[in-house]
């Protein structure tokens, strides 16, 4: 019996020694520079990113936008572009990180990568759905009286179990290919619902109806004003604030909406694709704000081949969108989200939104600039 237990345990072992190095072989072709990421909490900003900043900023845009700059700029002059996206932010964590951590660098411009999918739901407490089915603490804005105001902050003490968890995860991710192979998520705290009030989980796809409810309107309220919030922050630091409206594969692909047509109470509401590109256009416009919209470039690169895409299965910390494709981990996404810009960052002008007929289907910072 004892025998036959130690020959398992080896077996165990062997098998994985090699899923282990095959990993490694894997990590080692998709990216030389990989370094250890992952998630950490945070008292005022419910969690983001840890360890080396420079890894992170090799498996996003971020990496390959600064070397097209830095090939473009003049002899001494380099640029410095720094990913400080997580993944399941909203604009509320955004803001408060650059409150708290994303000034001290100093930015000359800073980048909103919005993601029309989810962000608006992410910026406000009661129709916020847990990912996962697990709560992810964070603070949270509400609207009084028509300002916006900050709540459950800073966040309690880590209980001892889930710190010693999460140390565990840190140690695998920093020393196991196979480990950051799984998906990641969030760190999730107990407890939250009597730290406040649980959140009435929302329906898949409510953005996209052509008659907005009215969690959703207070939603886009409190996300218009943490956008202008964070500008206000970005310039008050000398920094220059614009904003990426990066979209989900339900806008981009037609061969995608099945996920959302499938349910009865989706399927047989009016909606429009098209409603949260036109409206966060809109009022990046009126607002005066800087803006870089992908969705054209994305549709003309990916729009009649939707089965280059697969769901958001993710390896660790990835960029905000909830789509990639399936050549390659986001490759090229990254690829026509770098090579859209072409000259200087402009306010996009946006045509009056007018909706389409109601239908029934059937089926990151870059800090200052340095001279060497």
């Amino acid at each position: 019996m004892r025998g036959r237990l130690l020959l398992v345990l080896f077996g165990l072992t062997v098998g994985l020694l090699l899923a282990e190095g095959a990993a490694r072989v894997r990590e080692r072709f998709r990216c030389q520079s990989y370094c250890a990421l992952y998630c950490d909490l945070n008292s005022f900003c419910g969690w983001w990113h840890a360890s080396d900043v420079r890894g992170w900023c090799q498996l996003c845009i971020g990496g390959r936008v600064e070397r097209r700059l830095n090939a473009a700029a003049g002899r001494g002059r380099r640029f410095e572009v720094l990913n400080a996206g997580v993944s399941n932010w909203g604009t509320d964590n955004a803001l408060l990180y650059f409150r708290s951590e994303g000034r001290k660098y100093r930015p000359d411009l800073v980048l909103l990568a919005f993601y029309t999918g989810n962000d608006v739901m992410d910026n406000y407490r009661q129709v916020l759905a847990p990912p996962w089915g697990v709560r992810a603490d964070k603070p949270y804005f509400e609207l009084r009286a028509g300002r916006l105001v900050l709540r459950h902050i800073p966040l309690p003490a880590e209980p001892r179990r889930d710190r010693v968890i999460r140390r565990l995860q840190h140690f695998l991710v920093a020393r196991s290919a196979l480990y950051r192979l799984l998906p990641s998520r969030p760190p999730s705290r107990r407890g939250v619902a009597r730290a406040a009030p649980a959140p009435a989980r929302a329906l898949p796809g409510q953005i996209f109806l052509t008659e907005t409810p009215e969690p959703y309107r207070v939603a886009w309220r409190i996300t218009r004003g943490l956008v202008l919030a964070l500008r206000a922050a970005v310039e008050a630091h000398g920094g220059r604030f614009a904003v990426v409206i990066v979209n989900s594969r339900e806008e981009v692909c037609e061969g995608w909406r099945w996920t959302l047509t499938m349910q009865p109470a989706f399927r047989d509401s009016p909606h429009d694709f098209d409603k949260p590109n036109h409206l966060i256009i809109q009022f990046l416009r009126r607002k005066g704000i800087p803006a870089i919209p992908l969705l054209d470039a994305f549709r003309a690169e990916f729009g009649e081949t939707e089965a280059g895409f697969s769901a958001s299965t993710t390896t660790g910390p990835r960029p905000g969108t909830s789509w990639r494709p399936r050549s390659s981990p986001a490759r090229c996404g990254r690829r026509v989200s770098c090579r859209s810009p072409r000259g200087p960052i402009d306010p996009v002008p946006a045509p009056r939104y007018e909706p389409r007929a109601p239908c029934r289907s059937r089926a990151g910072f870059v800090p200052r600039s340095s001279s060497s």
